[in-house]
């Protein structure tokens, strides 16, 4: 397991960086991975936004997830949905996959592909 704190957003728990935005957008502190704490309000609405949706057939992908912080929470929370977690950084894998494994999750893969390797 990579290196970090364990935070709760929702009704999920993220393992992130010990390095992370303090101040908001544009003031943060980072090495190639990271979590901005000041999105989660954004992270709230896109759930909202796929639980009013309803589809029981969606698939969602978050192309540059760094921690999987929305991928990990959308699969949680709207478990009806499948999620893929990517991120082009190898470094930002052992933390997807962490947050996969601290929730349970079955509906949610890590991918670390870059725009090259999928055209």
């Amino acid at each position: 397991m990579p290196p970090g704190a364990v935070v709760t957003e929702g009704r999920t728990r993220i393992l992130v960086p010990e390095t992370r935005s303090r101040g908001g957008p544009g003031r943060i502190e980072r090495d190639s991975v990271f979590f901005n704490e000041q999105m989660a309000f954004n992270r709230d609405v896109s759930i909202m936004l796929l639980r009013a949706l309803g589809r029981p057939d969606m698939t969602v992908a978050d192309a540059m997830t760094a921690t999987g912080s929305r991928a990990v929470r959308i699969a949680n929370e709207v478990p009806s949905v499948e999620v893929t977690a990517n991120d082009r950084d190898p470094g930002a894998v052992p933390y997807i996959e962490a947050n996969i494994e601290l929730n349970g999750l079955g509906n949610c893969r890590a991918s670390a592909k870059d725009r090259k390797s999928v055209v």
